[in-house]
């Protein structure tokens, strides 16, 4: 259907409580009376925006594009008028559309993931960022590499007003193969709330055709986010040209220099975690020398790390960025591959720079929600996968049809999305003899957060080993050289030594390095790296018990407990709650999920003075 057709769908179907949006989905914001106005500008639009200053809450734009670009490798040409042509025009579209929002406002763009991070760049000058939200759609074309499954919506506010925008939950997806939640709760199964999950910013939900220019799913769940008491005045902008010009094929423009008069040479450099600043380490490497390169740089959120600040301004810190990502492209080898994890927001000034050097591959999206914060949950980590060259040289993917286990080197497929990560289930898979796969796409989904101490090291941002291992094994071969300038704990290093690869690693803080050294000299003298035990005693306090506490005197009292409340009632103290949570909020997490509307039960059990661990209380 095009977007003239989702349009009239959706102006047929107006009210807000009769809009199918996603089965099973649930919103705690009553719509019940409001509805909102559309309007859809299809014809050349910038006369009609300019009359628009400041009078639309929310403005909806989708810039043309052809959606088998995506199955394409991606290059930004200075010199191809097309594409320069075509970025110039959707940047006036935009600028434009930005005077339309009021202060307050909205604006959602809907897109290809190759040209978003050009778009965004430009929306950053009128509009504060937001979101970059991953939505899964069809693959209809057959592909033998990472799927291009995901589009890209971004979402941006404008002005000084508080960002507020109505939260939806989804209940929670059940396990096909053992009937139990996918999520497995790791420890917090007391925190899931028994009407559903929060929508993140990563919608795997939605039965999106990949060839319509705004899915009438993802308009009508624009619409269910935006729409409130002050937000009612919706304008859709979908030019009809210009018509995006095909990706760019030919080679990229070369970055050479950097070496400094003392230049290493790679053979002294190998197989060491280096004590160094990144750029002047790196300044100092031959060019052409390295195979795959990493970067986890620091995210700009002010998180402590050992020996320096994460805490740059937003100019500076691109900036900063863009000298070593300089020097990382000029490290690599032709046909070589280089990643970059960070937060959406500064991923897309590094693909705005790097699209001008390298070919971009995928934007891949990995799931990652670390802490729950806000109404659309933060879960998107971009990972960036460039190579030199159209074409990757090594590409060690076997996908789930083919026999990709007689490959020891190659990526193995995930588990289908529709099934548990927990032992038991996939002990039972294996013995059943079901291989359910499903074939690696740019939406990652089966790596996960290291959260038990016994595996953590002490960094803030520690890598999943499995996501290193995937990297390395997909875009190296044995003896080849992997470079992290951000070694931190040491993750890089020890992966690709296991796997029979050189390292290269640098570090500026003395700490980190001393970890990451001792990491590698147990791997080298054991074959293994040694983790301290982490054992605890059955009366040892824990987070949870303290939450379950309060849970269970919220449900004795009809309302969220205080810190007094504690004190009068708890067979736990204070000096408990003030040891394990740095707020009485992330104490209160558990007990913000009762119903206080139901009353709480009468029977006895829930004494105030009940401790026992199985009165778990989890309302499921």
């Amino acid at each position: 259907m095009d977007l003239a057709g989702v349009f009239r769908t959706i102006m047929s179907n107006l009210s807000l409580d009769s809009m199918s949006d996603v089965q099973r989905s649930t919103s705690n914001v009553e719509h019940s009376g409001i509805t909102p106005e559309i309007e859809l500008l299809q014809g050349p639009p910038q006369e009609r925006l300019r009359r628009l200053k400041g009078e639309k809450d929310v403005c909806i734009v989708v810039p043309p594009f052809d959606c088998s670009h995506r199955y394409l490798p991606f290059h930004f040409d200075e010199q191809n008028e097309k594409q320069r042509a075509y970025l110039d025009r959707v940047t006036l579209l935009l600028s434009a559309c930005a005077e339309t929002v009021r202060d307050g406002g909205l604006l959602f763009l809907y897109g290809l993931p190759h040209w978003l991070p050009h778009f965004a760049v430009v929306l950053n000058h009128y509009l504060e960022f937001k979101h970059w939200v991953a939505i899964k759609t069809q693959v209809n074309q057959p592909y033998t590499g990472l799927k291009p499954e995901h589009m890209g919506l971004l979402i941006y506010a404008k002005g000084s007003q508080k960002y507020t925008i109505n939260q939806l939950r989804l209940s929670h997806p059940i396990c096909r193969a053992c009937g139990d939640t996918v999520k497995d709760g790791g420890g917090k199964r007391h925190l899931m709330n028994a009407s559903g999950r929060l929508l993140s910013d990563i919608w795997t939900d939605l039965d999106v055709d990949e060839s319509s220019p705004l899915p009438q799913s993802v308009l009508e769940r624009i619409v269910r986010l935006s729409t409130d008491e002050q937000r009612k005045k919706f304008l859709i902008v979908a030019p009809l040209s210009p018509s995006m010009p095909p990706p760019e094929k030919t080679a990229a423009p070369v970055i050479s220099g950097g070496e400094t008069s003392s230049s290493l040479q790679i053979e002294d450099v190998l197989d060491q975690i280096h004590h160094s600043d990144c750029i002047s380490f790196l300044q100092r490497l031959p060019g052409e020398s390295v195979d795959l390169l990493f970067a986890d740089p620091p995210y700009n959120l002010e998180k402590r790390y050992n020996g320096y600040s994460d805490s740059q301004g937003k100019i500076n810190y691109i900036r900063w960025c863009n000298r070593w990502l300089k020097e990382y492209v000029r490290l690599l080898k032709s046909g070589g591959s280089l990643f970059i994890l960070n937060l959406p927001r500064w991923a897309v000034y590094h693909a705005e720079f790097l699209n001008r050097y390298l070919h971009l591959q995928r934007w891949i999206v990995w799931d990652a929600l670390a802490e729950p914060r806000g109404k659309l949950l933060p879960a998107h980590y971009a990972l960036l996968y460039y190579t030199k060259g159209p074409r990757p040289k090594v590409f060690n993917y076997r996908g789930a049809i083919r026999n990709w286990y007689l490959f020891d080197e190659a990526v193995a497929p995930p588990d289908a999305p529709d099934l548990c990560p927990r032992p038991n289930c996939i002990r039972k898979r294996w013995l059943k003899g079901e291989n359910l796969y499903s074939e690696l796409s740019d939406i990652w989904r089966d790596l996960h957060r290291v959260r038990h101490k016994r595996n953590r090291d002490p960094h803030p941002c520690q890598l999943p080993e499995r996501m290193m291992e995937r990297i390395i094994r997909m875009a190296t071969n044995r003896g080849h050289i992997v470079l992290d300038c951000f070694g931190g704990a040491g993750t890089t290093a020890m992966v690709a030594s296991r796997l029979g690869r050189h390292f290269i690693t640098m570090e500026q803080d003395a700490g980190y390095v001393d970890v990451a050294q001792r990491k590698i000299d147990s791997l080298r003298r054991k074959g293994f790296v040694e983790r301290r035990s982490v054992s605890r005693s059955d009366c040892e306090l824990s987070k949870r018990k303290l939450q379950l506490e309060l849970k269970r005197l919220a449900l004795a009292l009809g309302r969220l407990p205080e810190r007094s409340d504690v004190e009068e009632l708890s067979c736990y103290s204070l000096s408990d709650y003030d040891s394990l949570f740095p707020r009485w909020g992330e104490a209160l997490k558990a007990a913000k999920l009762v119903d206080f509307r139901r009353g709480a039960p009468q029977d006895g059990a829930y004494q105030i003075k009940q401790r026992e661990e199985d009165n778990q209380l989890e309302l499921f």
